[in-house]
């Protein structure tokens, strides 16, 4: 049984129609794969390797929250009291809890 080829109208009617179905799930997964990095940088800059940036003392652990879809961890500073939150999202394609 032989297969039947598509004629070049009929190609041409498939890349039209598949195009932009394409086009919108590469700008998807491009959105949100850039934002996770750019969430994941500021949590880096906001934490500063554990100096405060308005006082220059550090930041020590002060408590977890859970939410739904993650954990915030609040450092405070221990000179001048300034918190900061770093949000922890979870993955669920790897089985997070």
């Amino acid at each position: 049984m032989k297969k039947k080829r598509m004629s070049p109208a009929q190609v041409e009617m498939f890349v039209i129609d598949i195009l932009p179905l394409l086009i919108t799930i590469i700008l998807v997964i491009s959105l949100v794969v850039g934002l996770t990095v750019y969430f994941k940088h500021s949590d880096e800059v906001k934490f500063n390797n554990g100096i405060c940036p308005k006082c220059g003392g550090y930041f020590m652990f002060y408590q977890a929250v859970g939410h739904m879809y993650g954990t915030s961890y609040v450092y405070k500073c221990t000179h001048c009291e300034n918190c900061i939150e770093i949000t922890e999202f979870r993955d669920e394609t790897i089985g997070g809890s």
